[in-house]
């Protein structure tokens, strides 16, 4: 019971930050950080951080946002009860990048934690992951159970990232002008 209550508050902190923009999508470093609630105070700010986030600004639309909140929540969770958040020292970092031709790849890397085995079946969380990237989201995703620690690697159609949202990708900050216009 207590795993499908952390999925539903992951679930409805996805609608809250989505009901906050008026279901219009959400920055991808804020659905990245809804998914990893679960981790509670191992996200901090400043000092060594055990979680690290990094990437682009873009909005990633509505609908793969809940499916991508799960899915962290999904990989926090296994990395919390047997990953690199299971002992003192390990840490995860995630962080996306936009390719060449648009798609938006996003990894999760577990080091430092205990070693890492396959699992002998594919329970609830596996299938969750799996399909909500491929099915779901019509991306790609790979799990590989490295020795060293969890990697994560899911591909994700431009289709899912408002054009707004990839405009900011391009541009970059420093080149701006006060008013926000690109120079």
């Amino acid at each position: 019971m207590e795993n499908f209550t952390a999925r539903l508050h992951a679930l409805a902190a996805a609608h809250t930050i989505l009901s906050r923009r008026q279901w219009a999508g959400a920055p991808m470093a804020d659905v990245v950080r809804q998914g990893l609630t679960v981790c509670n105070g191992e996200l901090g700010m400043g000092g060594a951080r055990r979680v690290t986030v990094s990437g682009p600004d873009l909005t990633i639309g509505a609908a793969p946002t809940v499916s991508l909140v799960l899915v962290l929540h999904e990989l926090a969770t296994n990395a919390i009860k047997y990953g690199a958040l299971s002992n003192a020292t390990g840490t995860v970092s995630v962080c996306w990048t936009v390719e060449a031709d648009g798609r938006v790849s996003l990894e999760w890397r577990e080091q430092g934690g205990p070693s890492v085995s396959p699992p002998k079946r594919s329970g609830f969380g596996t299938r969750l992951i799996r399909d909500a990237i491929t099915r779901q989201l019509g991306g790609e995703a790979l799990v590989d159970h490295a020795h060293d620690g969890v990697v994560a690697r899911f591909v994700l159609p431009t289709g899912h990232f408002n054009p707004t949202g990839m405009a900011a990708i391009v541009t970059n900050p420093e080149l701006s002008n006060p008013d926000g216009e690109s120079a």
